[in-house]
């Protein structure tokens, strides 16, 4: 998976390390120790603490991906993934901020919001379907 770190493009490597919730902190247990790390969500950055540093973290494709939404309104898959709930067919009217499709990828599960109020015009996945980085999730016109 590729995130921003501190403003550069990082490609993530999975690791042995193992987390643990402890209140407001988190406790990273790998092969170096166990060490304590503080997480804050911002918006769409998650500040990190650890180990004497501060990482800001923004996951590129999730910015992309809002922005070109809310001009087109066309919802596309940032990563390969699959389709795990469609909450809406073609012709339906909908609100802006509701839930059209939702994708699963890496163990997460992402919600494809309606960037404005209109009808979904174009609605070409079905749960269960796996899908490719960049395909069409279902297209939103303004009306």
């Amino acid at each position: 998976m590729k995130l921003w770190v501190n403003g550069v493009e990082t490609e993530l490597e999975s690791s042995s390390a193992t987390l643990a919730q402890d209140g407001p902190l988190w406790q990273v247990h790998s092969d170096s120790g166990t060490h304590s790390a503080a997480v804050l969500r911002v918006g769409e950055d998650v500040l990190i603490s650890y180990r004497g540093h501060t990482y800001e973290v923004r996951e590129r494709a999730s910015a992309r991906r809002q922005a070109a939404s809310a001009k087109s309104g066309e919802l596309t898959a940032p990563m390969p993934g699959t389709v795990v709930a469609v909450h809406a067919t073609v012709g339906d009217s909908v609100e802006a901020g509701f839930v059209v499709v939702v994708l699963e990828a890496m163990k997460t599960q992402m919600p494809f919001e309606a960037p404005f109020a209109g009808k979904v015009t174009k609605l070409p996945v079905s749960v269960a379907e796996a899908v490719a980085e960049g395909a069409t999730l279902a297209i939103v016109e303004p009306g």
